[in-house]
């Protein structure tokens, strides 16, 4: 999965934009832009079963992470959506990231 479909939403109030997306062997990274901030997002698939990814986010700039899971799943038009949980300041966010394979 290398191109972006849509946006990728932490809540209703902020939208940011997918720039890059590579699924490899056990290994998901995602390259996120949210008001301005660029995170880095890398998952590895959960001991829950094959559609269930756990790992964590990095703020470019900033030191320290935090925890971030969610489960795949695969449209019957050929894309992908991630939907899961996203910790950022002792706060949980629901996330979404919608792609298509490129």
């Amino acid at each position: 999965m290398t191109r972006q479909k849509s946006q990728t939403w932490w809540s209703r109030e902020e939208a940011g934009v997918v720039k890059h997306a590579e699924l490899g062997a056990g290994r998901l990274e995602l390259n996120l832009v949210l008001g301005g901030r660029s995170y880095t997002v890398i998952l590895s698939p959960a001991p829950d079963g094959p559609a269930s990814w756990m790992g964590s986010w990095t703020l470019a700039g900033k030191p320290g992470t935090g925890a971030v899971a969610a489960r795949l799943y695969r449209a019957t038009g050929g894309g992908f959506a991630l939907i899961g949980d996203w910790n950022e300041d002792g706060t949980t966010y629901r996330w979404t990231a919608e792609f298509v394979s490129g």
